[in-house]
């Protein structure tokens, strides 16, 4: 299903994983990859479902965060479900407080629910353990622009800009609501 997927046939990747999906146990370790896969085409009921399936048989699994934290950042990144993400999010940083994307999704997400101080706040974790975090920056430069600081803002995009060049476009093409006017490179 991922090489289908990667070499621009999801029509065969989708029939791949719903023939792994008929054979496979519940409990098996693959749904995560499976609902990573469904992720990656933003198939969101079959992603949730492989993922509700994994974790209902995984409570104590090394991985649960890291599902956690997909889930979140599927639903934070589509803008539906957002209380369940927040509360994934939340989840993900209990578990493992020292992982910086956990700390970004769950930026991302109170973004998406206008909680600008929040948003911040898990941004600013995120850099901490972090600096270079790229998309952890964009954040929270679009958290101090809904704040009036616009020249913190400017600084953060620029330091964002400098470690992912496309990054305006990769947040964008992720589904994230970007304001028109942003400062531009260099600004």
């Amino acid at each position: 299903a991922r090489l289908r997927q990667a070499t621009g046939d999801p029509a065969g990747a989708q029939a791949d994983l719903a023939e792994l999906d008929r054979r496979l146990p519940a409990s098996a370790q693959l749904r995560a990859d499976m609902a990573d896969a469904h992720a990656d085409q933003q198939r969101l009921p079959e992603a949730l479902r492989q993922w509700a399936q994994w974790m209902d048989t995984h409570p104590n699994d090394g991985g649960l965060p890291g599902v956690l934290n997909a889930r979140c950042w599927l639903r934070a990144r589509l803008g539906v479900d957002l209380d369940l993400a927040l509360d994934d999010c939340r989840r993900a940083v209990r578990l493992a407080s020292r992982e910086t994307a956990y700390h970004d999704s769950l930026g991302w997400t109170l973004l998406r629910l206008n909680d600008a101080a929040r948003a911040k706040k898990a941004f600013d974790t995120a850099i901490e353990l972090q600096p270079k975090a790229a998309w952890s920056l964009y954040g929270r430069a679009l958290v101090l622009l809904r704040q009036g600081q616009p020249e913190a803002a400017a600084r953060d995009l620029a330091a964002a800009r400098q470690q992912r060049p496309d990054i305006d476009a990769e947040v964008k093409r992720a589904g994230f609501p970007v304001p028109d006017e942003l400062p531009a490179a260099g600004a």
